[in-house]
């Protein structure tokens, strides 16, 4: 069976993009599959693997808002052998076009159901907002995993996330369920980071699904994301690329 993951976070700034293009990579290089799916109107996630969108190429915008046209016009090749949907900046003001669409919520499942078995994962990075593109990508996926980083204050509207995934799992979609959590922008020396990390692991609705590899602080995934690569094709040294490396292979084996 495919899984199709959403990475999703309601804030911005905790490794949400990061975490998208770096796992997709990693899958990839292991040998699976891989579809990345960019609905972030920031489109970083795009810029991310290095793709640049010409003004007359289809994008994610497209996909949502033309009832005709197929997902296959739409994927992209990348040279990190990670099959792409970019995104567009119009996809920001995609909910206002579809606001009197019937089945709204299911408009991106019907879309992609005809190519997922072509893929062993498919990986979709989400607006840093509970709105419909969230919703849309719930509705697809079979897995979530979110991004907390840290900080304290990471954990303000976690449980707000988590209720939104409740309702659409009782309501749109009912595979669908957060199977992991996955700490970012660690830093061992701070009390701060370890307190969170033990909030998590004691509270009923995470405390079994925090991954045990935690992301560290490390300036080289921005650098890698700035330069339009995954870290594994960026620098192979850095605690990025072994956090990564590591997180991707517990993903692996991760039974749902």
């Amino acid at each position: 069976m495919t899984r199709i993951i959403t990475i999703a976070n309601q804030k911005g700034g905790v490794g949400k993009t990061t975490s998208a293009v770096n796992i997709s990579s990693f899958l990839a290089e292991a040998g699976n599959r891989v579809l990345l799916i960019d609905l972030d109107g920031q489109a970083n996630t795009t810029s991310g693997l290095g793709y640049r969108l010409n003004e007359n190429e289809f994008s994610a915008y497209d996909l949502m808002i033309n009832k005709i046209l197929s997902v296959k016009d739409v994927i992209r090749k990348t040279p990190f052998k990670v099959d792409l949907i970019p995104s567009h900046i119009n996809l920001s003001g995609v909910e206002l076009e579809l606001i009197n669409r019937l089945g709204r919520e299911s408009v991106l499942k019907k879309k992609i159901e005809p190519v997922i078995s072509n893929y062993d994962f498919i990986i979709i990075d989400t607006p840093p907002s509970l709105s419909l593109m969230s919703v849309n990508s719930l509705v697809l996926s079979n897995e979530v995993f979110v991004t907390v980083e840290s900080n304290p204050l990471a954990l303000d509207g976690l449980n707000k996330l988590f209720d939104t995934i409740e309702a659409v799992r009782n309501e749109l979609n009912p595979v669908v369920k957060v199977s992991g959590i996955i700490i970012t922008m660690y830093d061992s020396r701070t009390k701060l980071g370890q307190a969170v990390i033990d909030r998590l692991r004691s509270e009923d609705r995470t405390k079994d699904i925090v991954f045990k590899t935690y992301i560290r602080r490390n300036v080289k995934l921005a650098e890698a994301i700035d330069s339009g690569k995954p870290v594994n094709y960026f620098d192979k040294d850095c605690n990025g690329f072994q956090d990564y490396k590591a997180l991707t292979e517990e993903i692996i084996n991760h039974k749902l």
